[in-house]
C-alpha cells in the first residue's frame, strides 16, 4: 500500500511539473508576442519614410533602394511583413520590383536557409514566404519537401509556393503528380493551387485528359469547370460515359462549362442521361449560359422524374433574364399540373424576394419589369393575392 502511495505521489509531482512547464511555455509565447507587437509598431514608425518612398517610386523604372543603415532581424521581419502585404494585392511590373527588393534585402536568401530548418513549422513558414516572393530558386527544394510531406494542409502550403514560383510546366507537373499520389480526392484544392501559377498549363491539362490515371483526369476536369481550352471538348465525350460516377460528373460539368462549343443536341442528350447528378449539372449550366434553346430544355426539365431536377430547372429559369421569368409565368398560368404549381411557387418566391431590394436601383427596376410581366398573365385578383409583404412594392413598381 505504501509503495502504491509513493507511485501516486511521484505521478502527481510529474503532472504538476508538466502543468507548470505548459504554463511557463504559454507565458513565454504570450510575452514574446507582446514584445514583437511593440517592436513592430516602433520599427513601423521608424521606417515610415522608407515605406512612403517605396510606394511613391513603385511605378518608376529605376530599381528600389534599400533602407539606410544596418537592419536588425526584427526590423527586417517588420519590413518583410509590410512588403508582403503589398505584394499580395498587386501584380505585374510593380510586384516584380518588390520581389527584386526582397532579394536585395536578403529575404530570399534568409528564407532559403529557413527552408532547411529541422523545425517543421519554420520550413512551412519559409515555404509560404518564398511563394509570396515567387522565388524560382526555391522550387527544387520545395519539390523535395513536398515529396517527403505526409498528406495534410502543409502539402498545400508547399504546393502554393511551388505554383507561384515555378517557371516551367515540368515543375508544375511534378507538383501535381506528387499530390495526386495520395489519392485523397483533392481535385478542387489542386485546381485552386494551379490557378496561382504564372505559366500556361493548358498542354499539361490536355495530357492529363489523355492519361489513364483517374486522379490526374479528375484534376484536369476540375480545372476545366470555368475555362475553355482548345482541343479539350473532343476528349470529353468518352469521359461522360465513364463507369466512375465522379469522373462522369466532372466530365459533364467541364463539358457544359464550355458553352460556346456546346450545341443544343449535346444538351438534349445530356438531359436524357440516367444519372440524376448529371441532369442537375446540366440544368444549372442552362440557367447560366443563356442560349436561345435553353428555355425549352428547362421547361422539359420541369417535367423530369426527379424532384431536384424539376426544382433546379425552375430556379434556373428564374435566374435568367426576363424571358426566363416569362416562361415561368406561361407555365404557371397554364392548365393545372405539377409543373404549373412549381412554376407558381418559384414566381411567388422571386417576387417576394425582389420586393425587399428597393434600395438597389437596378434590382428595383428588375422587380418592376417582372411585376409587369406577371400582370400580363394573371388578373388583378390574383395579383392582390400575392404575399402581404409585397403590397408596398406593388405601388412602388407602378410608380417606377
Amino acid at each position: 500500500m505504501t509503495e502504491n502511495a509513493s507511485h501516486i505521489i511521484v505521478l502527481a509531482y510529474i503532472l504538476i511539473a508538466l502543468i507548470v512547464l505548459v504554463f511557463v511555455g504559454l507565458f513565454g509565447l504570450r510575452t514574446r508576442a507582446i514584445w514583437f507587437d511593440r517592436e513592430s509598431r516602433r520599427y513601423s514608425l521608424k521606417h515610415q519614410d522608407y515605406f512612403d518612398y517605396v510606394k511613391s517610386h513603385l511605378h518608376e523604372e529605376a530599381p528600389l533602394g534599400k533602407p539606410s543603415g544596418k537592419l536588425t532581424k526584427t526590423e527586417l521581419k517588420v519590413i518583410q511583413i509590410k512588403l508582403f502585404e503589398w505584394m499580395e494585392k498587386i501584380a505585374g511590373a510593380e510586384r516584380d520590383k518588390l520581389t527584386q527588393l526582397c532579394r536585395d534585402l536578403g529575404l530570399v536568401e534568409l528564407n532559403m536557409r529557413r527552408l532547411r530548418s529541422e523545425i517543421h513549422w519554420t520550413r512551412l513558414d519559409a515555404a509560404h514566404n518564398l511563394g509570396v516572393m515567387q522565388a524560382k530558386e526555391a522550387v527544387p527544394t520545395l519539390l523535395e519537401l513536398l515529396d517527403e510531406e505526409s498528406y495534410g494542409s502543409p502539402v498545400f502550403v508547399i504546393a502554393r509556393a511551388i505554383s507561384k514560383s515555378a517557371l516551367s510546366e515540368e515543375e508544375l507537373d511534378r507538383m501535381v503528380r506528387s499530390i495526386a499520389k495520395f489519392r485523397k480526392q483533392s481535385h478542387r484544392l489542386v485546381a485552386e493551387v494551379l490557378a496561382l501559377s504564372r505559366i500556361d498549363n493548358t498542354a499539361m491539362l490536355i495530357r492529363y485528359l489523355r492519361e489513364q490515371d483517374d486522379e490526374l483526369m479528375k484534376i484536369a476536369l476540375t480545372c476545366l469547370q470555368n475555362r475553355a481550352i482548345p482541343g479539350a471538348r473532343e476528349l470529353l465525350p468518352p469521359l461522360v460515359r465513364a463507369s466512375d460516377p465522379q469522373l462522369r460528373l466532372l466530365a459533364v460539368q467541364a463539358f457544359v462549362g464550355q458553352a460556346e462549343q456546346v450545341t443544343e443536341g449535346h444538351m438534349k442528350e445530356l438531359m436524357r442521361h440516367g444519372d440524376v447528378e448529371i441532369r442537375l449539372a446540366v440544368v444549372d449550366a442552362l440557367g447560366r449560359i443563356g442560349q436561345p434553346y435553353t428555355i425549352e430544355l428547362l421547361k422539359t426539365g420541369m417535367a423530369d422524374a426527379d424532384w431536384q431536377v424539376r426544382f433546379n430547372s425552375a430556379r434556373s429559369l428564374a435566374r435568367m433574364e426576363d424571358h426566363g421569368f416569362r416562361a415561368l409565368c406561361e407555365l404557371a398560368s397554364g392548365s393545372e399540373s405539377e409543373e404549373a404549381d412549381l412554376a407558381g411557387d418559384v414566381l411567388q418566391e422571386e417576387l417576394a424576394k425582389g420586393a425587399l431590394n428597393f434600395d438597389d436601383f437596378e434590382q428595383a427596376m428588375r422587380h418592376s419589369r417582372r411585376l409587369g410581366i406577371y400582370r400580363q398573365f394573371f388578373d388583378t385578383l390574383q395579383t392582390e393575392m400575392l404575399p402581404s409583404s409585397m403590397a408596398l412594392s406593388l405601388s412602388k413598381g407602378d410608380s417606377a
